[in-house]
């Protein structure tokens, strides 16, 4: 470490990084996570993909603007965006529940499928929509 830098400056520096990369891990895990569902016919794959490729989009160029451009750490941003980032996890996590076995990544359509209204789908049409985003 150069001079006057200290093991603390250099971890604060990095702690943006680190906390990007482990919300987009946990996300790709939760994504990849296997659950019993009732199988449908797929109608739509679009809007998956492309959360999918502007997630990883975000995170790179995210990580490349803080790193190439010197960014520094700033308080504000991290203590607003980490409570949002649990916040986007309960609601997914929530929203799944409500779905239950009717839970898909694509726009499926099944027999017997229930209009869902529990949960957070008592606020909100796409609360699963809405956590990606937030």
């Amino acid at each position: 470490m150069a001079a006057g830098i200290t093991f603390m400056d250099t971890l604060l520096h990095y702690l943006p990084v680190i906390a990007v990369l482990a919300v987009f891990a946990e996300r790709m895990r939760e994504v990849s996570t296997k659950r019993e569902t009732v199988p449908g016919k797929t109608q739509e794959k679009l809007t998956f993909n492309l959360f999918m490729f502007c997630g990883v989009a975000i995170v790179v160029g995210g990580i490349s603007e803080y790193l190439l451009l010197g960014l520094d750490f700033w308080w504000p941003t991290f203590v607003i965006g980490l409570p949002m980032s649990i916040a986007s996890f309960v609601i997914r996590r929530s929203a799944i529940r409500a779905l239950g076995r009717f839970w898909s990544l694509h726009v499926e359509m099944r027999e017997g499928h229930e209009f869902v209204q529990t949960g957070p789908f008592a606020r909100a049409r796409h609360p699963v929509y809405f956590s990606m985003i937030l």
